[in-house]
């Protein structure tokens, strides 16, 4: 039987809204910023699987990082709706070793992943019992992991983390209860400053933040108007957290669940997972798009050749991207297979 606990916020939001359509309402699980490398007219266009059964066992919401020239694989949760607590190596992307099944920050998925300072911090993110976390880790060897707080200064929450200017920000976000307007700011990941109370995006938590052009990019999201939930598909940028610029709404982030935004050789692309409630056969499907000013965007590939999915991860590693796991619907369960893309 599945345990009774579910993700609070998937509940509030996705259910209630009929799962047709959806938002990612993750944080981003590594850093996603700009690349500076030569363009590639293929990457992310043609995908071919490196793996079917991954050594790790089926997952979504897990977090990846790239950390002493090695892939790292970090929590999330199974079909079951039981968490991880583990923390997986790969040396190329195809083996891997499990160097801890029960790391000391516990059991949790949605967690901020990413490699600062030369080590790997992790925040936030959802327990096993479905609790909003705002705690943060260090490690410097992916195995032994210290507490930097246990009670940042911004409330438990969902919320959209980046690595921005070596710094650490937090933009907006769900609480379980509210949304938030609230721009916060960590140079250690310890002493977190609010730096915007009403930022002009309103409250919202967003579908994906990245780095952009020497801006923080948030796109998408999802807000409340009185009782009802509502889906913004508008673009904001901001080059210091607290100023923030609205650039577009477009209808291209409509439909979405659980997407995935990445930054790639001067382009901003976006996996888009989108919910087909007509039935029969497999509920997901996937498109890819990219833009080069945020506003603009172009379909890549409307069928890409990975299964159909959400909530899986995506990350750089090698000159190769690598999207990992996944949820491939109802019935379907969850994956471990790895798809690249070079």
């Amino acid at each position: 039987m599945k345990k009774h606990y579910y993700l609070i916020f998937c509940i509030m939001i996705l259910f209630l809204m009929n799962c047709k359509k959806g938002v990612d309402l993750s944080m981003p699980t590594s850093e996603q910023k700009e690349t500076d490398v030569t363009n590639n007219p293929y990457i992310c266009k043609y995908w071919q699987c490196l793996k079917l059964n991954s050594e790790f066992e089926p997952r979504e919401f897990h977090s990846l990082v790239v950390f002493d020239n090695k892939l790292w694989l970090i929590g999330g949760r199974d079909y079951d709706l039981n968490y991880f607590a583990d923390v997986w190596r790969s040396d190329n992307g195809i083996d891997w070793k499990c160097v801890t099944k029960n790391a000391n920050f516990g059991e949790r998925g949605n967690a901020y992943l990413c490699n600062f300072k030369n080590k790997i911090y992790l925040i936030g993110g959802i327990s096993g019992t479905g609790n909003f976390l705002n705690d943060v880790w260090m490690s410097d060897n992916g195995i032994d992991w210290s507490l930097v707080t246990g009670n940042a200064n911004f409330s438990p929450r969902i919320a959209n983390f980046i690595n921005f200017n070596n710094e650490f920000y937090a933009i907006g976000g769900y609480t379980g209860i509210s949304f938030k307007s609230e721009v916060w700011k960590s140079n250690d990941g310890k002493n977190w400053q609010l730096i915007k109370n009403n930022a002009s995006f309103g409250e919202s938590v967003f579908n994906g933040v990245v780095v952009f052009k020497n801006k923080i990019w948030a796109i998408a999201g999802l807000s409340k108007e009185g009782a009802s939930y509502i889906y913004k598909y508008d673009v904001w940028s901001s080059s210091n957290g607290v100023d923030w610029e609205f650039v577009t709404k477009n209808s291209v982030f409509s439909d979405m669940s659980f997407s995935n935004f990445f930054v790639y050789d001067k382009y901003i692309y976006l996996i888009k997972s989108i919910y087909d409630g007509s039935g029969g056969g497999v509920p997901y499907y996937n498109e890819i798009w990219r833009t080069d000013d945020g506003k603009n965007w172009m379909p890549i590939n409307l069928k890409p050749d990975f299964s159909s999915r959400h909530t899986f991860s995506l990350i750089l590693f090698n000159n190769k991207f690598y999207l990992i796991g996944g949820y491939l619907g109802y019935g379907y369960g969850d994956s471990n297979d790895i798809w690249i893309s070079e």
